[in-house]
C-alpha cells in the first residue's frame, strides 16, 4: 500500500514554510496577521525579508520545512522533516558523514530504545566566524527512517526548543496515501 508522511505541528511554536510559488504572499501575510518578535517590531519589512531568506533555505525534498517562532516572527530555528523507507533495523547501522566543529553527542530520544530512536547533536563553525548547532532527531517507523533536523545559530533556543523538537518528531505518522489527500505538510515516501 502507498505511504505518506503526515506532520502535525504545533502552530503555538511552528510555522509551515509553503511552496516557493506561495513565499511572497506568505511573507507579507505572515507579518501582518501574526506575532513578531518584540525586538522587531518596528520593522516588519525587515522581519519579511527575514522569512524570505529563510525560506530559502528550505529543503525541498523535505517532506516539511518549519521554523521554530517561539518568541514570534522571523523564527530562532529553522527545521525540515524528511521520511524515506529503509531496511535499517538499527540506527547504529546508519552513518552519518556530516562535519561537526566538536565531538558529536548522542541524546535520548525520550524514553525509546537508542536503537530505534535517537538525537544528535553538533556544532559546525561557519566560515564567517559564527557556529550553527545543529540536530538530528531520528526514528525508526514502519520501515521508514523518519528524521528532523533542526540548525540555528543560537544554541539557546535549541536546547530550550528540544522537547518541543521531540515532540514534533515523535508525532511524524505514516498513514496510507488516501487518508492525506488535501493535507498541505503530507507528502509520499
Amino acid at each position: 500500500m502507498p505511504t505518506a508522511v503526515e506532520v502535525t505541528l504545533d502552530d503555538r511554536w511552528f510555522l509551515a514554510i509553503p511552496a516557493a510559488s506561495e513565499i511572497e504572499r506568505w511573507a507579507a501575510h505572515s507579518t501582518s496577521e501574526l506575532l513578531i518578535d518584540p525586538e522587531r517590531q518596528d520593522d516588519p519589512q525587515a522581519v519579511a525579508a527575514d522569512l524570505r531568506g529563510f525560506a530559502e533555505l528550505a529543503d525541498e525534498d523535505a517532506v516539511a520545512n518549519l521554523l521554530f517562532c517561539p518568541d514570534g516572527l522571523p523564527g530562532r530555528a529553522i527545521v525540515s522533516v524528511y521520511a524515506a523507507p529503509t531496511d535499517l533495523a538499527s540506527l547504529d547501522d546508519l552513518f552519518d558523514e556530516a562535519p561537526a566543529s566538536i565531538p558529536r553527542q548522542v541524546l535520548p530520544f525520550g524514553e525509546m530504545d537508542a536503537s530505534q530512536a535517537r538525537i544528535i547533536s553538533t556544532i559546525q563553525q561557519l566560515p564567517e566566524g559564527g557556529v550553527l548547532g545543529i540536530l538530528q532527531l531520528q526514528r525508526l517507523v514502519d520501515g521508514h527512517l523518519v528524521e528532523a533536523i533542526v540548525a540555528s545559530p543560537s544554541l539557546n533556543h535549541l536546547g530550550a526548543g528540544l522537547p518541543l523538537f521531540t515532540e514534533l518528531t515523535a508525532r511524524v505518522a505514516l498513514v496510507d496515501t488516501a487518508s492525506t489527500e488535501g493535507s498541505p505538510l503530507g507528502q509520499s515516501a
